[in-house]
C-alpha cells in the first residue's frame, strides 16, 4: 500500500513538472506576442505624431490665408 501511494506520489510529481515547464513556455511566448504588439503599437503612435503635425501645419497655413484675405 505504501510502495503505491509513493509511486502515485512521483508520477503526481513528474506531471507537475512537466505542466510547469509547458507553463513557462506558454509565458515565454505571451511576452513575446505582447513585446510585437507594444513594437507595432508605437510605430502606429508615431505615424500618428506625424499626421497631426501635418494638419497642425495645413491649419495654420489656412488661418495665414484667411487671416490675408481682403473678405476678412
Amino acid at each position: 500500500m505504501n510502495e503505491k501511494l509513493q509511486r502515485i506520489y512521483y508520477i503526481i510529481g513528474i506531471i507537475q513538472r512537466i505542466g510547469m515547464v509547458i507553463l513557462t513556455i506558454a509565458m515565454i511566448g505571451a511576452a513575446y506576442k505582447i513585446y510585437d504588439l507594444s513594437i507595432k503599437s508605437l510605430a502606429m503612435i508615431q505615424q500618428y505624431g506625424v499626421e497631426i503635425g501635418k494638419i497642425y501645419n495645413i491649419i495654420e497655413s489656412l488661418y495665414k490665408m484667411i487671416d490675408k484675405s481682403w473678405f476678412f
